[in-house]
């Protein structure tokens, strides 16, 4: 039997497949273990049949649900999974419609692969 692979799964969830697998591939370079997908309903499906989500990277007009939907639908199935919407719009068009409130964390594209790496380890640090 096999170990399960301790890395921390982040689930991308984009309909731009570059922003997805550029996303992926700066998480696999960290040492996090991605899962992808370019709808709310495939994210779904995959949050459905992986052990474990502790990260859900979302673009917030995700096709389907939308990102704020998907992110309660996600943490319905996977309660400690913390959340980073991304977004083409302005930071401050996306605080003025209520997407992102509190401390949920927020990246408007493009952005840097340094500001990605820094936001991902904050909220879900790599094991030692």
């Amino acid at each position: 039997m096999t170990e399960p692979d301790p890395s921390p799964c982040v689930l991308v969830v984009d309909d731009d497949p570059a922003v997805v697998d550029l996303v992926a591939r700066v998480l696999e370079g960290l040492g996090y273990r991605p899962i992808t997908a370019g709808t709310s309903r495939a994210a779904i499906a995959a949050a459905r049949t992986t052990e474990r989500i502790d990260l859900l990277i979302s673009d917030v007009n995700v096709p389907g649900a939308g990102g704020r939907q998907l992110a309660v639908e996600i943490g319905a199935l996977h309660p400690h999974a913390r959340v980073i919407y991304i977004s083409g719009f302005p930071s401050e068009q996306i605080a003025q419609e209520g997407i992102v409130t509190g401390a949920q964390t927020f990246l408007a594209k493009p952005f840097a692969i340094a500001e990605l790496a820094d936001a991902v380890s904050r909220l879900v640090p790599l094991p030692v």
